[in-house]
């Protein structure tokens, strides 16, 4: 891949530097957890000093479980339902369509803002893959793109690393209009608890790229967004903590799992883990 210079962005559309680095560090790693070999070929094919961010490499592990798990729901809902719309919101540079690999019959939707995603087409390289995948170019929050896509379709929505930079009521009107547009689903995501969203800010690659994010939704109780919508209801929560990937974990990350695990509350408040929600 040709090296790429890397575009002028805002600073919220830079956080797709921080995820990539994570995958790619992962990718290299002698027991990947979700070897995304496309991410080490970003990183190598774009002219950007991701060092500079120094994105904490203890975060590979918590892009990388969130990550996988996420992609499985995504894989279960296809194999249940094969003729499927999927969402991805907020993409970036993840191109989870080739590891997910939807067969025919699939529509796929990557999501992000326009100078993203002229970005990502620069990086693209054909795909070996059956099912349909388009762009949608634009704020993701600004919801009329959603009237363009199929109806009386199932669909999968996945917001990987999306929520703690929008707006609660953006995203809960954003979440009202794929309700009403698909006649059932599954909404995957990463959620961020309070705790979790203060220690967001604290992290030094959020200040590198000029960004405070303090705008975003975060709830303690995994059943806040069953109140931005009566069909919204949680089908399912993966911790961190108790991921069976947490063996994968340098010593002192896996004591600190241990510990939460010791004390669920305190476990429940600092979850980094991911929710599956169903309509």
């Amino acid at each position: 891949m040709n090296r790429v210079t890397a575009p002028d962005l805002t600073p919220v559309e830079k956080t797709i530097y921080l995820t990539v680095v994570s995958r790619a560090r992962d990718a290299d790693s002698r027991e990947p957890i979700l070897d995304d070999f496309w991410s080490v070929r970003v990183l190598d094919g774009v002219d950007y000093d991701f060092d500079a961010l120094r994105m904490p490499v203890k975060e590979k592990f918590t892009v990388a479980i969130r990550g996988k798990q996420l992609d499985d729901w995504c894989r279960d809902f296809i194999r249940r339902h094969p003729d499927a719309v999927v969402i991805d919101l907020g993409c970036g540079l993840d191109d989870r369509s080739r590891r997910v690999s939807p067969p025919d019959g699939v529509d796929w939707y990557d999501v992000d803002f326009d100078a993203v995603m002229s970005f990502r087409s620069r990086l693209s390289t054909p795909r070996s893959l059956t099912g349909t995948v388009h762009e949608v170019r634009g704020d993701a929050t600004e919801g009329s793109w959603v009237d363009e896509l199929p109806t009386g379709r199932p669909v999968f929505v996945i917001a990987d690393g999306f929520i703690p930079f929008i707006q609660e009521d953006r995203l809960r009107t954003l979440v009202r209009q794929l309700i009403d547009h698909f006649p059932s689903g599954e909404i995957g995501l990463n959620g961020y608890t309070t705790l979790a969203a203060r220690l967001l800010k604290q992290i030094t690659a959020m200040k590198a790229i000029g960004l405070m994010p303090d705008m975003g939704a975060a709830f303690d109780d995994p059943r806040t967004p069953e109140l931005w919508d009566s069909r919204l209801r949680l089908a399912e929560r993966s911790m961190l903590s108790t991921s069976p990937y947490v063996a994968r974990m340098p010593v002192g990350q896996r004591i600190a799992c241990r510990v939460l695990n010791w004390f669920p509350a305190l476990a429940a408040k600092s979850d980094a883990g991911v929710l599956l929600y169903r309509f």
